[in-house]
């Protein structure tokens, strides 16, 4: 069965044939077994149906949820879209699981942080998406209160009561155009305890979540960035589009609590976790206030030797 098949991505190419990406052993792409076609063949016919009008997608087949993404090809040369399928996890695994050091869990998890953004960044498929849920999932599970998400579309399954006392109400936006105005909605009248954006990409949504973050409402949120520096880089240059170079930096300066990069390394079906993480201190807010960016190194290397000599640092 389709199911029980272990790979990350499915590819339905124009010409009818099926590419499968992450199955284990197979360090690139691979042709599906023959005895899960006729499940291809109706996955396929539901996928071109929930993506008709829109490229992005979920879809919830045979128990296994999928993220969907319609890409139109050339009409001159190909007349049929080609269809991408990011199997979806079945539930969200607990932070330790993933391999997150206990003392991060504890800072990241403290009561202490009730306002603040923070971010998870990499490169696609590092398991930003992934990490970020899961820390989303322990805060209600060890704080209660109420979440919220903005996504586009939703991607894990995070609806639902979180330990005792915590909720989380999904939410999606046809566009990553409509995100800033649902977050700025959100804030206005949901009143979360949290908010989990599901990844920032344009100005008008990066500016909401630091004038949240700095206000009222802790923010988790994912970014593209090939580290923390460029992460915090990444986040002015989009608030940039929206209000001042000084503004953003002032923001972010006010707003940051902590920033997690990370990568999957490995093999397929055997990858593990590797990261770095930069939580706020004194020296830290100073250099995002002054745009010292790429000094970041030195406090991202001194905090990774205190916290695994020490504890976190404070």
């Amino acid at each position: 069965m389709l199911r029980e098949l272990q790979f990350s991505d499915l590819i339905f190419n124009p010409s009818g044939e099926v590419v499968v990406k992450g199955a284990p052993g197979a360090e690139g792409a691979s042709r599906p077994p023959q005895e899960v076609e006729d499940e291809l063949r109706v996955l396929r016919e539901q996928v071109v149906a929930a993506t008709e009008k829109k490229q992005d997608a979920n879809l919830l087949f045979d128990g296994v949820s999928y993220r969907l993404k319609r890409m139109d090809g050339n009409h001159e040369e190909q007349t049929e879209p080609c269809y991408y399928l990011r199997k979806g996890l079945p539930y969200i695994r607990p932070m330790a699981e993933w391999g997150y050091p206990d003392s991060l869990i504890e800072e990241l998890c403290g009561p202490a942080n009730k306002t603040g953004l923070i971010l998870f960044a990499g490169s696609p498929g590092a398991g930003k998406t992934t990490g970020a849920s899961s820390f989303f999932v322990e805060r209600l599970k060890r704080n209660g209160g109420t979440g919220i998400t903005v996504e586009c579309p939703c991607e894990l399954p995070l609806a639902g009561w979180h330990g005792p006392s915590g909720w989380c109400q999904q939410t999606e936006v046809r566009t990553e155009k409509d995100m800033g105005k649902k977050v700025e909605e959100t804030f206005r009248c949901g009143s979360p305890n949290i908010l989990y954006l599901g990844e920032i990409r344009e100005g008008h949504a990066a500016v909401e979540v630091l004038r949240g973050a700095i206000t009222s409402y802790l923010v988790v949120s994912t970014i593209h960035a090939e580290s923390i520096e460029m992460a915090c880089l990444r986040m002015v240059q989009l608030a940039q589009e929206h209000i001042s170079w000084e503004a953003a930096q002032g923001f972010l300066s006010q707003a940051f609590t902590a920033c997690i990069h990370q990568e999957l390394r490995g093999p397929s079906g055997h990858r593990h976790l590797k990261f770095q993480s930069l939580i706020r201190t004194p020296p830290v807010i100073g250099k995002l206030a002054n745009g010292r960016f790429s000094q970041l190194s030195d406090d991202i290397h001194s905090q990774e030797r205190l916290r695994m000599g020490q504890g976190t640092p404070r």
